[in-house]
């Protein structure tokens, strides 16, 4: 009888346990969704690229995240090589953040829109290509370093220009010639 009820109680819990890590997937777009969450199958790891929940990520990353972002928007956090991504939105502003297997911040990249970079940046493209517009632009930060990725275009003509430190630069694409 004892056996029985111990059975019973370590299965209850179990399950309870897969519920409360099937529920806490970080996904905001299923909570309008009529589709029953899945039990994640927690025998196999997930792939380079699948969503991961969020107690599948490396403490540090996640006590980074939350104390950085608290405001997040949209959070998602994926199995990439070498460690986890985060995206996500926060003021309008869609972006992606990297952490190594040990949870240690990496990178930040945050996806603009001309009216939203710093002005000394957009003056000092817009100085030399006046004719081209900025169709987007990635700021990097990497430490207390910034990059800005401005892709441009006239025409037909598409360029990505690389300004780091007050230099800029043509970034030759993988595939064009220079």
């Amino acid at each position: 009888m004892k056996h029985i009820t111990l059975h019973s109680l370590l299965l209850s819990f179990v399950f309870i346990l897969l519920q409360a890590c099937a529920s806490g997937k970080v996904s905001s777009s299923n909570h309008h969704s009529s589709v029953p969450p899945q039990v994640p199958d927690l025998s196999t790891s997930p792939a380079p690229g699948e969503s991961v929940y969020r107690n599948e990520i490396a403490v540090r990353a996640v006590r980074h995240f939350t104390s950085s972002y608290p405001d997040a928007q949209e959070e998602r956090w994926y199995l990439i090589n070498n460690g986890f991504m985060a995206k996500f939105s926060k003021d309008n502003v869609k972006i992606r953040i990297d952490y190594d297997k040990k949870g240690n911040w990496l990178y930040t990249i945050r996806y603009l829109t001309e009216k939203m970079l710093p002005r000394d940046v957009r003056a000092q493209v817009k100085s030399t290509w006046f004719d081209h517009n900025i169709s987007s632009a990635e700021e990097i930060q990497v430490g207390y370093s910034f990059i800005y990725l401005l892709h441009i275009y006239e025409g037909e003509d598409w360029k990505i220009i690389r300004v780091a430190d007050g230099e800029m630069s043509e970034v030759i694409p993988p595939g064009r010639a220079g």
